[in-house]
């Protein structure tokens, strides 16, 4: 597939490399509560110019207020008990953007 910004890939792309982040997220609803979270699939930056590798997994922003108290992306996010997939929430956020 051709896209406009293959030369910026190419001239600025620094590390292709994928890893999954060694780390588990036991999001307890009860042990955060009244704080706000996000859960999003994270997915190949268009331009990834840091010399170390991607991660691949679950990121996660859980916000008490305006302090942010989780910012990282997980291999494995438990939420209330139940163990997400990443290949779900990835379809979920597809399911949100596309009509």
């Amino acid at each position: 597939m051709s896209t406009p910004l293959k030369p910026l890939y190419d001239q600025f792309a620094k590390n292709t490399q994928y890893k999954e982040p060694d780390r588990t997220l036991n999001l307890d609803l009860d042990k955060y509560s009244g704080c706000d979270y996000e859960i999003w699939a994270s997915t190949p930056a268009i331009v990834w110019s840091a010399d170390r590798p991607q991660e691949r997994g679950i990121h996660v922003h859980v916000n008490d207020g305006a302090k942010r108290i989780v910012d990282d992306t997980f291999s494995a996010v438990i939420l209330d008990g139940k163990t997400l997939e990443r290949k779900d929430v990835l379809q979920a956020m597809f399911d949100r953007t596309i009509t």
